[in-house]
């Protein structure tokens, strides 16, 4: 193992590697790639941390992250800005599908600094 992988799992932050195939979060990266696909939208998987996981940027909407893995399938958190306020959306896979697809459908734009920057200022 390198030194900077090394530290990374030390520290508890998640590295490129993780969610590229044979990685440990690759197929969370891939759920989130094929909820994006059937919602007819764009999305681009980043690393976050080894406990919470990776997150998806939804372009141009907002972040969606893996909610739980507790019950018969996984649930999914989606959040996004109305203004300053940030609006949250959990569902499970093909809710959560329907729910990008009706955001999408409705011609909803972010108007703050999600769609900037983030609240975390990542810039793409």
């Amino acid at each position: 193992m390198s030194r900077a992988r090394r530290f990374l799992k030390e520290t508890g932050e998640m590295g490129d590697w993780e969610i590229e195939k044979g990685g440990d979060w690759y197929n969370v990266r891939l759920e989130f790639e094929d909820i994006c696909k059937k919602a007819g939208l764009k999305c681009k998987v980043r690393p976050f941390d080894q406990y919470q996981g990776p997150y998806a940027k939804v372009e141009p909407y907002g972040k969606l992250w893996l909610a739980g893995t507790e019950g018969p399938e996984p649930e999914f958190y989606f959040e996004y800005y109305v203004g300053s306020q940030l609006q949250e959306y959990v569902g499970f896979k093909e809710d959560m599908i329907d729910f990008l697809k009706e955001l999408k459908k409705s011609g909803f734009k972010l108007t703050s600094q999600i769609d900037r920057n983030g609240p975390d200022n990542d810039q793409d």
